[in-house]
């Protein structure tokens, strides 16, 4: 047990400000913002406290935070769903420490998945903040309802030079479309593009596909050998393929 650590605590003294403001004839309404500062700094003194009283109490709060942190990103990246569904989060209820070692550990947040209709685009956001720097994974099904993401002029939700893995559900209509928004960008990152047609009857139900449905992907030369220099893996599922590399 540290406890020089808790003796330091212990002694912690008033914010310099406080006695002298008290001291001296000032308004009350002046001496509010000092009293607020100080609010705080106890507020984060009785947290502190706590957390060394929960560490004595519980051996899983002595944990470095870089051990949680594996221990969370096993959880996470067990397998693809895993890491999408962000259900590896359930695990941060356990204590403030293990929220702190998610928090610091970026990668786990660095996958994004576009195709779950009900998660929240400013989750998704706020994710990202968190990924940092991290490489980004992201699944992203292109509609006309999240065009704000994808059309011309408008930021794309991902920076090109920090993506990692991109896999696309995609109508027909819209697979060059949005080819020739990204396409353009460097993405020295990227390892893996998946690209897979969706057909969809009128109600928006899968349904299979018709001769007019084909779809071609004009991807150039100067992408593929250029521009995404870690490529390794290229999927196109029910899209065909335009370009000088087919040849070879």
């Amino acid at each position: 047990m540290d406890t020089a650590a808790l003796k330091k605590l212990l002694a912690d003294k008033p914010i310099p400000e406080l006695l002298p403001a008290l001291a001296s004839d000032v308004a009350s309404h002046s001496l509010l913002p000092v009293i607020d500062a100080e609010l705080a700094r106890r507020a984060q003194q009785l947290q502190d406290l706590q957390t060394f009283r929960n560490g004595i109490a519980s051996p899983v709060m002595r944990l470095p935070l870089e051990v949680i942190s594996e221990i969370l990103l096993y959880l996470a990246l067990q397998s693809e769903d895993t890491a999408y569904s962000l259900w590896w989060r359930k695990h941060t209820l356990v204590c403030r420490r293990w929220r702190e070692a998610a928090l610091k550990t970026p990668r786990l947040w660095s996958f994004a998945d576009f195709t779950v209709g009900f998660r929240s685009h400013s989750v998704l956001e706020l994710n990202r903040g968190r990924a940092q720097d991290y490489p980004l994974s992201v699944k992203f099904a292109v509609r006309p309802g999240n065009k704000r993401y994808w059309a011309a002029g408008k930021p794309l939700f991902w920076d090109s030079r920090r993506l990692r893995t991109l896999d696309l559900d995609i109508l027909p209509k819209q697979a060059q479309t949005f080819l020739d928004r990204i396409l353009p960008d460097p993405h020295p990152s990227l390892e893996a593009l998946k690209v897979t047609s969706r057909f969809l009857d009128m109600t928006g139900k899968d349904r299979a596909p018709v001769p007019d449905d084909l779809a071609i992907a004009r991807l150039s030369d100067e992408f593929l050998l250029d521009m995404t220099p870690e490529l390794r893996r290229l999927f196109l599922v029910d899209i065909s393929y335009s370009g000088l590399l087919s040849a070879t």
